[in-house]
């Protein structure tokens, strides 16, 4: 009895460690699968899935004559007023009809001026319809430059920016005074945040992204440094009231988001580069949880996640120990 009751003991020690190590290795084929495998797919298309413009507009107003028009692409804000219509950005060019009936709807079809915070189609994508209209194109010479090389969105010549500038530029309109801060390799290497001192205003550009991993040019040379770099420099531009004006999303009041998001991309920076400092290769680096900071509702999905983390792990210096 003794030796037939070890022996079903040895036989119930045998069945529980194969039965672990089959949990175990299911397990990892579902990890690798689940990194690997799933939303494998995911390249800049995935990326121009996440920032696709919607095809309803809506216009927000924000009081003193502003508005934002949001679903166009990128977030374009308004400005109305004596002087006329000043937009921050011109959206997708496949919503430019759509934009166009909605500026019917404030009465703000005269427009006089089209501010680029970057180069991205669509952020500029109108350009040429307003250009052609007698608008002014302002930006940064980066931006100009970028437009021009541009491979991925195509461009018209009447796109191109008609007056740009080098560092940061100052100037009036609407009985507001306007400032244009440079602020490079935030998103890429020539966005723009545009401040509008009297209403206390911010048309942030992509230089904030609250409601999803930001997209950085990591071909114009900007990185996640640099995006934390600038948000930090949108924060000294901000109080208790100013409004803020993302370049996609929904619109935000105060420091509190902004601050919010440059901490857990903080996080997740600081923890990228321990893992770079151990060896993880980038291949390896997704089984480590490097988004164990960003908040789960605001992962999208569509393999974006995976991609980022790839793009940014790939751009971060070597501090192996």
């Amino acid at each position: 009895m003794q030796a037939g009751g070890w022996n079903i003991s040895i036989g119930k020690i045998v069945f529980l460690v194969g039965l672990t190590l089959c949990l175990v290795t299911a397990g990892y084929a579902g990890l690798i699968w689940h990194v690997y495998l799933r939303d494998s797919d995911a390249t800049k298309s995935a990326a121009k899935e996440i920032y696709k413009y919607s095809p309803e507009l809506n216009v927000i107003p924000l009081g003193n004559g502003f508005f934002v028009l949001r679903g166009a692409g990128g977030n374009i804000t308004i400005s109305t007023g004596p002087d006329g219509t000043l937009l921050i950005d011109s959206g997708d060019v496949e919503m430019t009809d759509s934009v166009l009936a909605a500026l019917e709807t404030i009465d703000a079809l005269d427009v006089n001026m089209v501010i680029n915070t970057h180069s991205h189609g669509d952020h500029r994508g109108g350009n040429a319809t307003f250009s052609n209209k007698g608008a002014e194109i302002i930006a940064h010479r980066a931006t100009y430059e970028n437009i021009k090389a541009d491979t991925y969105t195509a461009f018209e010549i009447e796109s191109l920016p008609t007056f740009v500038f080098d560092t940061d530029h100052t100037f009036t309109f609407n009985e507001q005074d306007i400032t244009l801060t440079h602020i490079p390799m935030a998103h890429t290497n020539g966005d723009i945040i545009a401040h509008f001192k009297e209403a206390d205003i911010i048309a942030a550009g992509d230089v904030l992204i609250l409601d999803q991993l930001p997209f950085i040019s990591i071909g114009s040379g900007a990185s996640l440094s640099g995006h934390l770099a600038g948000l930090q420099v949108l924060l000294s531009h901000v109080d208790e009231t100013t409004t803020i004006v993302p370049g996609n999303g929904a619109i935000t009041v105060g420091p509190t988001a902004l601050q919010e998001t440059h901490d857990h991309l903080q996080k997740i920076h600081d923890y990228l580069i321990w893992l770079k400092s151990h060896n993880v290769t980038t291949r390896f680096v997704l089984l480590f949880h490097p988004l164990y900071s960003w908040p789960v509702e605001k992962r999208k999905g569509q393999g974006w996640e995976k991609f980022w983390v790839r793009m940014i792990y790939a751009t971060l210096p070597d501090t192996s120990l």
